[in-house]
């Protein structure tokens, strides 16, 4: 499965909640939010209660520094510039008003809530790195007398402020090392046939309107490839559904070891599966299908003691300038089709010959149906 890119990309409103993106974005937001009134009230509160000046002014400048890089955000979709600069603005809007401030101890209970920005924003090992470095930084500022002698920063201070930190920082990497372990696993469930371990359905859409984009945004061509197994249902009536079942698996591994690395095998139903092959264009696609389709025939399916005889009809098209999934899709099914029509285990592909092009409702065969 691709991984979809953090840097640039459309806002969260354009993204389905099982993006990968759409929670970063949710997140971004939130704390947006949430800096946005705390840092508004602590500006008026030190502004106008306090008094202290210093204070005040490092947080009106981190207002204004986090509501320039949240409307960069929603501009850009830059998840990942987002994350480093809030990261590093929120590091350095504490340790200034640790160091420079005129608080008595008390602000120091604002360093170790630090690392919830970065893991958040960031992710485990990124959030890990910036909460390390801060740490450092941290207790190299005690450890070297940086503080404010008028302050009166005592040891247990020092002690307790470090150890908050890291303790802080060793939930947080746990909270957000399972959460993305288990994540990660619930999208791998979501986007894997169950039965092959290729996409399924839903994750080759989702693949195709990728490489779609990009192909439109580069000038490349993009193929998409159906492929039908010829005569299951006599597999399976005359061997079983075990038998059936290994013809899929057998399938689906020749497909996935006969494409490319950048390329994408899916099961898309029953015995039919597609294949995405980017920078692919009409002449390479039926080339790359027919190899395909040779690999099916020469090595039939072992089952048991024996060896039971496989093919496929294959339906080659070609992203066009105005194609979706449906009507891409719809252009490599009427091809196959005509594949099944003319005898199957053959490849038809872009333009299809005018003979062969046939509704589902002519084509028959001594099963009963298409298949």
């Amino acid at each position: 499965m691709r991984e979809y890119p953090r840097r640039g990309g459309p806002p969260a409103a354009d993204l389905g909640v099982d993006d990968p993106r759409h929670r970063s974005h949710v997140l971004v937001n939130r704390m947006y939010f949430a800096g946005f009134v705390l840092l508004g009230f602590f500006t008026l509160f030190d502004l106008f209660v306090t008094g202290y000046l210093v204070d005040a002014t490092v947080e009106a400048v981190t207002l204004v520094l986090i509501s320039i890089l949240w409307l960069r955000l929603q501009r850009t979709g830059d998840l990942d510039g987002t994350g480093w600069a809030a990261s590093a603005i929120a590091g350095v809007a504490i340790l200034a008003v640790v160091l420079m401030g005129s608080a008595p101890d008390g602000v120091v209970a604002w360093v170790p809530l630090y690392p919830v920005v970065p893991f958040f924003l960031l992710g485990c090992r990124r959030g890990a790195l910036c909460a390390g470095i801060y740490f450092v930084v941290v207790v190299g500022a005690f450890a070297f007398d940086l503080m404010p002698q008028a302050q009166g920063f005592a040891m247990p201070t020092v002690f307790n402020v470090g150890g908050a930190l890291a303790g802080a920082t060793a939930i947080l990497y746990w909270y957000e090392h399972s959460r993305e372990t288990a994540a990660a696993a619930l999208r791998q469930a979501a986007d894997t046939d169950f039965l092959t371990g290729v996409a399924n359905r839903r994750s080759v859409q989702r693949t195709f309107d990728a490489e779609a984009a990009r192909a439109r945004r580069h000038g490349r061509p993009l193929s998409l490839l159906l492929v039908d197994l010829d005569h299951f249902k006599r597999i399976n009536d005359t061997h079983g559904h075990e038998a059936g079942d290994a013809a899929i698996v057998h399938c689906a591994g020749l497909l996935a070891a006969g494409v490319r690395g950048e390329d994408t095998v899916g099961r898309i139903g029953g015995e039919e599966f597609a294949v995405l092959l980017p920078d692919t264009d009409a002449a390479g696609a039926v080339a790359a299908a027919e190899g395909l389709r040779q690999a099916l025939e020469d090595r039939p399916v072992p089952w048991r003691d024996a060896a039971l005889p496989l093919t496929a009809s294959i339906g080659v098209a070609v992203l066009g300038p105005t194609d979706d999934f449906t009507t891409l899709f719809a252009a490599a099914d009427d091809r196959l089709y005509a594949a099944k029509a003319g005898g199957r285990n053959r490849v038809v592909g872009p333009p299809p010959p005018t003979e062969n092009v046939v509704s589902r409702q002519k084509v028959l065969d001594k099963d009963g149906g298409v298949r």
